[in-house]
């Protein structure tokens, strides 16, 4: 089973979930929240955190209340997040030292093509509305040589899907992905569980992809 777009409507549900669950959780410090991630971002891709991004650009898909941004150097970084708006009205303290698009990543006018040195997504692409599109998108904006990160869970059966979650993806699918738009490897990962899923508490999914590639 493969799910890598669906219907508006459909996102727009995933997205009133993502909004009823982050919403009591921003209201005092989000990245106190993002914390219970931390281990999951450093274990899994700290050889791309930890490099120097001083002088360089990085771009986030799926901030949500804080993202991952925050745990590198870079000096300029790009918040996507559709719900930015919605989320700051609660907390406007949210995103301080971001420079925020406030709609999904399925286009991003906003941003020149080959103009971020990286692209990071953890934990997003299953909640979007178009991965495909979003991809095309990481593509044309990073400049050769730019680095594109990526953790997704991998759903196979119609049980691991629910209101917040309408995508589903296979280690195969971004494979193909990676062939056909020309990325080198860095590392690729697939791991049986992430071992939590704070929103479902669902620990069967076919398991987590970690990637890490190199725009050629």
């Amino acid at each position: 089973m493969i799910i890598d777009k669906v219907p508006e409507e459909r996102w727009k549900q995933a997205q009133r979930f993502e909004l009823d669950f982050w919403t009591p959780h921003i209201k005092a410090n989000p990245k106190e929240t993002w914390k219970n991630f931390e281990p999951y971002f450093k274990s899994y891709f700290h050889e791309f955190l930890n490099q120097i991004w001083d002088g360089k650009t990085i771009l986030e898909i799926g901030v949500g209340a804080s993202g991952a941004m925050w745990l590198t150097n870079a000096s300029r970084k790009i918040g996507v997040e559709p719900l930015a708006n919605s989320l700051r009205e609660i907390n406007p303290e949210l995103y301080k030292g971001y420079e925020m698009i406030s709609h999904g990543a399925e286009s991003l006018p906003e941003v020149p093509d080959g103009s971020v040195d990286a692209v990071m997504s953890f934990n997003v692409l299953d909640h979007c509305q178009d991965v495909p599109a979003i991809l095309s998108e990481v593509k044309r904006i990073l400049k050769v040589g730019g680095q594109f990160a990526v953790g997704c869970d991998l759903k196979s059966q119609p049980c691991h899907l629910d209101d917040g979650h309408p995508i589903a993806l296979s280690g195969e699918w971004f494979a193909k992905w990676l062939d056909e738009n020309g990325f080198a490897c860095n590392k690729l990962d697939v791991f049986k569980s992430r071992n939590f899923d704070h929103v479902t508490g669902n620990d069967n999914l076919d398991g987590c992809i970690f990637f890490i590639g190199t725009k050629k």
